[in-house]
């Protein structure tokens, strides 16, 4: 009855809100996160409010399914509570957390097992899961993680007796295995990090088994495409995000293959070690933009951001991405490329081939918002040519060298466009802010006025810069940053444990 106290409620109702809270407590925070435990166990407090509560709590058995295994007592009781329900394991085992027995029991009846995830080290691991062949018939996911620096572990053979007829969801991190150790069929969500050259070599040809796959990341020692089949077609209808890292050719190989749904988000981190790359690139992108398959018809860009330009050796020496604008915050595709100073650096000049060979051939006619930095490659005619007469294009946000060749471009071109940002610009280079002035007068005596300018960490841009532009467009805004050429080593910190993962 609605307002009815909560003290009226019958058991089963109050068992279920019990339920929930604990499935909320337990998904505010990772298992491997120490600052997050305490929060997954805020439900257990239910238990203290009253007899009658309390009473509810202890005899719902699958209340207690999920160990916390950081207090190994709180462990150790929670599983006596759970009788023979099915169980949800996960563990993060290190030096000064190690819940081992405790843990070790529980994963003794592989036959209870609903959920298993174990972070530890390899000789943790095999303890845990050596001699574990008998089926896992009610297994949903498994995720193991090696946090072993240097030696991969390799899966026990025979592990479950290959029997995960309910497995879902499969997340390897340092680890060695084979395909067939699992029933992939049902798979929706595979992450495989790190794994071996062998590993990887048979994943192209067990991809084509799991049609209900929706996400898939694969990190490391990608299979190479010379061992793959050149007829293979892997149909994955139902996928809304794959993520690449490893060797760009490798990655465009494994992407060649696969028919890819024009609505998936699409992520490749790829490390160059040659400089024959424009066919590979340009052939990837026309696969991912121009599919033409029964499962997915071409994408469309509305937001673009093409980054060339390196303040430091940890930038990715070539960034790509593209949305439209329907998938979140996260862009429909995204392209970096990392060179390997010890084996190939990329040069600048090189950089901006790669940009120029790609945008000849983007669908860029929804185009709505631009970001571009270059090195100096492009001229006002390249301008020109890939965006100027885009009639949906309003946004358009340039850096460093590219903003000298822009503004020579933007008298003439760019019918819809509204806000104009230029970050990184020197504006005391010779001759740039009389073009600069020259292009906007033409646009505003045509009725063509740019709406909003920004400038954003400028050099050589004072009062009387500003006074000049304010004369020329709707709104300056104008941040009074003067930009610094040096490293950010934050920055640095942050791209190098996102490429490591």
């Amino acid at each position: 009855m609605p307002g009815s106290p909560i003290s009226r409620l019958p058991n089963d109702i109050l068992y279920h809100i019990f339920v929930i809270c604990m499935r909320n407590a337990l998904s505010s925070g990772s298992y491997t996160d120490r600052i997050h435990l305490k929060k997954r166990r805020t439900w257990i407090r239910v238990t203290h409010v009253c007899q009658r509560w309390r009473s509810i709590a202890l005899n719902c058995a699958s209340l207690w399914n999920t160990p916390h295994f950081e207090i190994p007592e709180l462990a150790a009781t929670m599983l006596n509570r759970a009788k023979s329900t099915p169980l949800y394991l996960e563990a993060n085992l290190t030096d000064s957390f190690a819940p081992f027995p405790v843990l070790e029991g529980a994963c003794n009846d592989i036959s209870r097992i609903a959920g298993l995830r174990i972070s530890a080290r390899t000789h943790e691991l095999n303890q845990l899961l050596s001699g574990k062949t008998q089926p896992a018939p009610l297994l949903e996911y498994l995720e193991i993680c090696s946090l072993s620096v240097i030696f991969r572990y390799n899966l026990p053979e025979n592990l479950f007796k290959s029997e995960t007829p309910r497995l879902r969801e499969l997340a390897l991190v340092g680890c060695n295995f084979d395909t067939s150790m699992f029933q992939c069929h049902k798979l929706t969500k595979l992450i495989v990090r790190t794994g071996d050259s062998a590993s990887m070599k048979g994943l192209p040809e067990a991809l084509e088994s799991m049609p209900h796959l929706y996400h898939l990341e694969l990190e490391g020692n990608l299979p190479s495409m010379i061992t793959v089949r050149q007829d293979l077609e892997i149909n994955l209808p139902r996928l809304s995000c794959i993520r690449l890292r490893g060797l760009f050719v490798d990655c465009a190989g494994l992407l060649h293959c696969i028919n890819i749904p024009a609505t998936a988000a699409v992520s490749v981190v790829g490390i160059v070690r040659t400089p024959d790359l424009s066919q590979v690139l340009v052939a990837c992108v026309s696969r991912l933009f121009y599919q033409s398959t029964p499962l997915s018809a071409d994408r469309v860009i509305k937001e673009l951001t093409l980054d060339t330009t390196r303040l430091t050796p940890a930038h990715p020496r070539f960034t790509f991405t593209a949305s439209d604008l329907r998938s979140g915050q996260e862009p429909s595709v995204s392209i970096r490329l990392v060179d390997c100073p010890a084996i190939y650096s990329m040069p600048n000049v090189k950089a901006d081939l790669l940009a120029r060979s790609i945008l000849a051939i983007l669908p860029l006619i929804h185009l709505q918002d631009l970001q571009l930095s270059v090195n100096g490659g492009f001229d006002a005619k390249h301008y020109s040519e890939y965006f100027g007469s885009l009639d949906k294009l309003q946004n358009i946000r340039v850096g460093g060298k590219s903003a000298p060749e822009f503004v020579a471009s933007i008298s003439q071109n760019y019918p819809a466009l509204k806000s104009v940002a230029f970050h990184d610009v020197d504006y005391g280079v010779y001759n740039f802010m009389n073009a600069l002035t020259g292009s906007l007068k033409r646009r505003s005596d045509e009725g063509r006025a740019v709406e909003r300018f920004e400038v954003k960490k400028s050099r050589n841009f004072t009062e009387n810069e500003a006074k000049l532009l304010k004369a020329l467009v709707g709104t300056l805004d104008w941040d009074c940053a003067e930009c610094k050429e040096e490293w950010d080593f934050d920055v640095e910190r942050e791209f190098w444990t996102s490429l490591i993962g």
